[in-house]
């Protein structure tokens, strides 16, 4: 299994561009793994699912993280990228992570 490949990488990117002020902080988020990017170290496209909670970060903001994310990873790593926006409560209702069996970036 490397489940810890992909989000070993992109704990590293996202780490490594907030620091550098290239990427916004996502640190009021969740940031979830999913997909073929769970198990395999040649996935399609990489599928991610950003949970936030509307306390504490606008559904407007979460949508300019979410771009400013996929921009990231996707010219990091030439692949394109999928990002689900979750808030906290549909999260949590939907039991979408479970089923997915997301692996938990940060």
């Amino acid at each position: 299994m490397v489940e810890t490949s992909w989000s070993t990488r992109l704990l590293r990117l996202i780490d490594s561009k907030e620091a550098s002020g290239e990427l916004p902080s996502l640190r009021e988020t969740s940031i979830y793994l999913i997909g073929s990017g769970r198990t395999r170290n040649d996935p399609a496209d990489l599928d991610l699912v950003i949970v936030y909670d509307p306390t504490q970060v606008s559904s407007r903001y979460a949508l300019f993280l979410r771009n400013e994310l996929a921009t990231t990873v996707e010219g990091t790593f030439g692949l394109s990228v999928d990002i689900c926006l979750l808030s906290t409560s549909e999260a949590d209702q939907s039991q979408f992570l479970e089923e997915e069996r997301a692996v938990l970036i940060r």
